[in-house]
């Protein structure tokens, strides 16, 4: 359905069309996350179990967050008691956490590209599943994290602030996003980019990430000491391999951008931003990648521009809408196979059948 209505985003002018059809993605894919059982999704019993600790405004649930009687973000334990205020039900809450996060997406994409169901069909072959299946507050951080990417496009830095740190409140990864305010307070160009991506690859084959951030963590920052056991621990310090699948492709992706930048900026308003993000993420996950799970988790927060760089990289090198299509639909089909098949995923359940 995606692949078909991606094709008619691309080959058609008119407005309802191209107004509707990413707004139907956006109710599928809620529909679709909102509506999967406890069986569907690594942390659904975790988050159903936060929903239920949660009261309402009525029943003290803003002591609790003032107590900060939890272990996470408070943007996201707001979100909570302001659900449980009106009501009590896990499945509600799920669907409207997919529908937040989806309809996030949506206005960032519609943003920063005229692809925007084709933006969807890649997110949805393997995004969809690592930020709305699981992990869902990042999910909607990570949403958050493009509208930070538009308003540094179009200089509005205070705004692009202010999205940044409601991001934190949702995910505290999202500090990553402070990474591109530093790229251009300095006022940095495509080749720092390039620099940066051969010395980031040096640094990962020689594998210093681990003892840097030992190094120069100060003792003073907040979670430090949590940081540091994610890092010395089996579960979360294991190396997300510096020749793995994931680095692959995001190195084979940045050389692609690298080559085609002019012909892709000068086709695309904000393509050199979504660049800026992407690369920048790549960088931290081939230098880091012996941090793990901390690593790979931030850098998601900049590589998650590739659902919209792609789509315009492809659109670009082909002359042809429909071979640039095609390659979208197989790269989409690439990534399905590969978290379905080879990193193995549960078959989806839904409540209703």
């Amino acid at each position: 359905m995606l692949a078909c209505g991606s094709l008619l985003e691309a080959s058609t002018k008119d407005r309802y069309l191209k107004f509707y059809l990413p707004l139907c993605a956006v109710f599928f894919m809620s529909l679709l996350a909102g509506l999967r059982t406890v069986n569907v999704g690594a942390d659904y019993s975790s988050y159903e179990e936060i929903f239920y600790n949660f009261t309402g405004i009525a029943e003290h649930g803003i002591q609790k967050i003032l107590a900060f009687n939890y272990f996470f973000e408070p943007g996201f334990a707001v979100y909570i008691v302001l659900f449980k205020t009106f009501f009590n039900s896990s499945e509600g809450f799920f669907f409207l956490t997919a529908l937040i996060n989806c309809v996030v997406f949506y206005f960032a994409a519609k943003r920063l590209t005229p692809l925007v169901l084709t933006a969807f069909l890649v997110y949805f072959s393997y995004l969809f599943f690592t930020h709305a299946l699981t992990a869902v507050r990042y999910g909607i951080a990570s949403s958050i994290g493009l509208h930070v990417l538009y308003q540094l496009s179009v200089s509005r830095h205070k705004k692009a602030l202010f999205y940044t740190f409601l991001a934190m409140t949702m995910h505290t990864a999202s500090i990553v996003l402070f990474a591109p305010f530093l790229y251009k307070l300095l006022n940095l160009g495509k080749r720092t980019l390039v620099f940066g991506f051969f010395l980031s690859f040096i640094m990962g084959a020689v594998g210093l990430g681990r003892s840097i951030v030992k190094l120069i963590l100060p003792d003073w920052l907040p979670r430090a000491d949590s940081a540091l056991n994610y890092v010395d621990s089996g579960q979360y310090g294991d190396s997300l391999g510096f020749l793995g699948m994931v680095n692959l492709k995001n190195a084979l992706l940045c050389l692609l951008i690298f080559y085609f930048w002019r012909k892709c900026k000068n086709k695309f308003q904000h393509f050199k931003w979504l660049a800026i993000f992407f690369v920048l993420g790549t960088c931290l996950r081939l230098a880091f990648h012996d941090l793990g799970f901390i690593i790979g988790r931030m850098s998601a927060f900049l590589t998650l521009t590739e659902v919209i760089l792609f789509p315009m990289l492809m659109f670009t090198i082909f002359r042809w809408k429909v071979l640039s299509w095609v390659s979208v639909c197989l790269y989409a089909l690439l990534n399905l196979i590969m978290l379905l098949h080879i990193r193995g995923f549960t078959p989806y359940e839904s409540i209703l059948f």
